[in-house]
């Protein structure tokens, strides 16, 4: 919670993004699992199964009262453990956890609670059942229960579940505990949150309360903490046995009250749990996995504070925090350096690749995820450099082409234009490639005109100001880390675009959205669209961020250049120069030869590294949120 900040994104659930390998579950309370898809909510009692089997996981996002909540990410899974994870903040087994910049004012899992056993375990879930919610003999007969199913009769539970809501505007907050008479049901969780938000709004003068935490406690753990985190930028504790709980947390609410608290989140963790939250704005990424006896968590980026039942840990980037059970059964926690080839472990692990990757998540999440990749690189392990560029002679739907694949993930691949005038000082374009350091030249859009909108360098190429009077324009642009876009536009003056380190116009679109087609053709164009034609194309995979160049070695018709482009992985792209205004050069090498009729496509990468001024300006862009575009 954020001291003076009213809470703007408060969870209403869970939603699951993606899922991956086989045997992942979805429950509600502990009724049967059934398979967990994309788009299933995690509300309240609802959990998210995942088996100990490092090819099985999901991704999970999160979404308030107003829409999505963008700075809080899990991945679950990807472990030989298996997770389990709570909605909206409580897990046991293998994660990946992002928090990253903004959230600090927001009430959205600020202390996630992470288990260092796997008590609650799928594979034992009756059993637990059985254990936990003992039937008594007195006065009924017992009966022997299916798995899935509830005892019906008396009995004296011993697992005790608690709520807690919060205002959106920061003005109050709610408890709920079960008392006397209360009934433990597969509902019971949702009528506690019930309670705890009527709470809230009463004395919010509102109904802008929403659940912020809810989870369970064991009436029999001799070891537990009540946490009550508040506005103040104060947490207060109490500790005790399990069955203290009811009377801790009705201590701990009316000191903070006497204190002035405006709005508090509760928490309970047993001595083999602990709370980690972010210290601050910067993105923050951990990868945590338990086990039998151990927790362990690995700080990637940033740093957090790890709360355990005792004392509370700062650990940093490069770090490691483990809770390690001892031999009279209590849990010390301790803090380490991770050694450099460990790091490379980590990074390269299931579970954190699978973070990574973008196809895991939706295309408005991408730009986030490139800030943990980027602070990752930076701060826990930079991996070897590799050629971002690779250029291959294949035929596609039948079609011979070459094909120029680039990877806008690689934060040193870096896409320009040259002018034609730079090529035509170079003595022409075999001196041009003969003396340029690029990992790939290759042809752009048609002939130079004041009307194509060009951008290299974050600046406007040529007199770019005057409109050819056509009612569309196609352009692919590249924003800050490489975030491919391809768009229409009337005018140039209606779009920003300061936004663009890189942007080349053509015509027509031939990929939309996945689909292929000749669309956005401009009404004077007298492009040959049907005819047998030398082609070439640029487009992108969102899914994968990754940036195609292509060129025909045949003649073919603009939809047969479209299926092409799909064909390869393309869900946007766009038509180029033809003919004999085809070029490509790799590594130095001319691949293909023509005449250079307007600026040319250049991409540097690790190996190929572009000069000094090209790197400065590269840097200098990724930091300013709205650089500026020069004539």
């Amino acid at each position: 919670l954020a001291k003076g900040n009213k809470f703007t994104s408060i969870p209403k659930a869970g939603l699951i993004i993606s899922v991956s390998g086989s045997n992942v579950k979805y429950r509600v309370g502990n009724n049967r699992a059934e398979s967990a898809r994309q788009g299933f909510e995690l509300l309240s009692n609802r959990r998210l199964l995942v088996p100990g089997i490092k090819t099985a996981g999901a991704s999970i996002g999160f979404v308030s009262a107003t829409g999505k909540i963008p700075n809080y990410l899990v991945s679950a899974g990807y472990s030989s453990t298996p997770s389990e994870y709570w909605f909206p903040c409580r897990g046991k087994g293998g994660f990946v956890i992002g928090w990253r910049r903004g959230d600090r004012n927001n009430l959205e899992c600020r202390a996630v609670q992470l288990g260092a056993t796997n008590r609650i375990n799928p594979s034992v879930q009756w059993k637990r059942l059985q254990d936990l919610y003992k039937l008594s003999s007195v006065g009924v007969k017992q009966q022997e229960e299916a798995p899935g199913q509830y005892p019906t009769q008396k009995a004296e539970v011993h697992v005790r579940q608690y709520c807690s809501a919060a205002a959106g505007s920061g003005q109050g907050w709610g408890i709920a505990l079960p008392d006397a008479k209360f009934r433990w049901t597969p509902d019971s969780q949702n009528e506690l949150c019930d309670r705890a938000i009527k709470k809230c709004n009463e004395v919010s003068s509102g109904n802008s309360c929403s659940v912020v935490s809810m989870g369970e406690w064991i009436t029999t753990d001799s070891d537990f903490t009540v946490s009550l985190q508040c506005d103040d930028d104060r947490e207060r504790q109490l500790k005790g046995d399990g069955n203290q709980v009811p009377d801790l947390v009705e201590k701990i609410e009316n000191q903070a009250k006497s204190e002035g608290a405006k709005a508090c989140v509760l928490n309970m963790y047993a001595r083999d749990e602990v709370l980690v939250s972010p210290i601050s704005d910067t993105p923050t990424l951990i990868q945590s996995d338990s086990s039998t006896n151990n927790l362990v968590i690995n700080v990637l980026t940033s740093a957090v504070n790890v709360k355990d039942s005792k004392t509370v840990t700062f650990v940093e980037a490069g770090q490691r925090y483990i809770y390690r059970r001892q031999n009279d059964g209590t849990y010390q926690g301790t803090k380490a350096s991770i050694p450099p080839e460990e790091r490379e472990a980590i990074y390269n692990s299931p579970a954190v690749q699978e973070f990574l990757k973008l196809a895991n998540w939706t295309q408005d999440i991408a730009p986030q995820i490139e800030e943990y990749r980027a602070a990752l690189n930076i701060q826990f392990y930079q991996p070897p450099a590799s050629p971002a560029v690779q250029v291959e002679e294949t035929v596609v739907n039948g079609v011979a082409i070459w094909k120029a694949t680039i990877d806008l993930n690689n934060p040193q691949t870096i896409v320009t234009l040259a002018p034609t005038a730079d090529v035509q000082k170079a003595g022409g374009f075999a001196s041009f490639v003969k003396n340029s350091n690029a990992a790939l030249i290759a042809s752009g859009t048609f002939k130079e005109d004041k009307g194509w909108t060009m951008i290299s360098e974050g600046e406007l190429l040529g007199n770019t100001g005057e409109s050819k009077g056509w009612s569309n324009y196609t352009v692919l642009g590249l924003k800050s880390r490489n975030l491919p876009e391809l768009s229409a536009r009337a005018k140039l003056n209606e779009q920003n675009w300061a936004q663009y380190w890189f942007a080349i116009t053509g015509h027509p679109r031939l990929v939309s959205n996945g689909i292929p087609g000749v669309t956005e053709i401009a009404p004077d164009s007298t492009l040959n669209k049907t005819g047998a034609v030398g082609r070439a194309a640029i487009g992108f995979s969102s899914k994968t961020k990754t940036l195609y160049h292509v060129i025909t070695k045949v003649g073919i018709s603009l939809q047969k250049l479209a299926e092409v482009m799909r064909a390869i992985g393309c869900d946007e792209a766009m038509n180029l120069e033809g003919g004999n205004g085809r070029l490509l050069a790799q590594n130095g090498t001319i691949l293909v030869s023509g005449e250079v009729r307007a600026p040319l496509i250049v991409v540097y990468d690790a190996k190929n590294k572009a000069p000094d001024n090209i790197r400065i300006a590269w840097e200098r862009f990724q930091n300013v949120d709205n650089p500026s575009v020069s004539r």
